[in-house]
C-alpha cells in the first residue's frame, strides 16, 4: 500500500528527532524515492533539502552536493516549496 502525501510529509518531520548518521541518511534517502515515486514536488524538494542536511551532519558531505544541486535547479526554475 502507497503512503498518503500527508504520511509522508509526517515520515519527513519524524526525521528532524532521529541523531545525525547512516540510519538517518538511509530513511531519508527512502523517503526522497518515496517522493519522487508519488510525483509531489513540494515532497521532492524538502526531502532533498533535508537529504542535504543529512548527509553534511552525517557524515557524507560529498552526497550533500548531489540534492543541493538538485534543489537549487527547481529553485532555478521557480519550483520548490511555494
Amino acid at each position: 500500500m502507497n503512503p498518503t502525501a500527508d504520511e509522508l510529509w509526517a515520515a519527513l518531520e519524524a526525521t528532524h528527532e532521529l541523531p545525525d548518521g547512516l540510519a538517518t541518511i538511509a530513511t531519508v534517502e527512502e523517503l526522497v524515492n518515496r517522493a519522487d515515486a508519488a510525483q509531489l514536488p513540494d515532497l521532492q524538494f524538502a526531502t532533498r533539502m533535508r537529504a542535504t542536511r543529512a548527509y553534511h551532519q552525517g557524515g557524507e558531505p560529498m552526497k550533500a552536493f548531489v540534492s543541493f544541486s538538485w534543489c537549487l535547479a527547481a529553485h532555478d526554475r521557480g519550483e520548490g516549496l511555494n
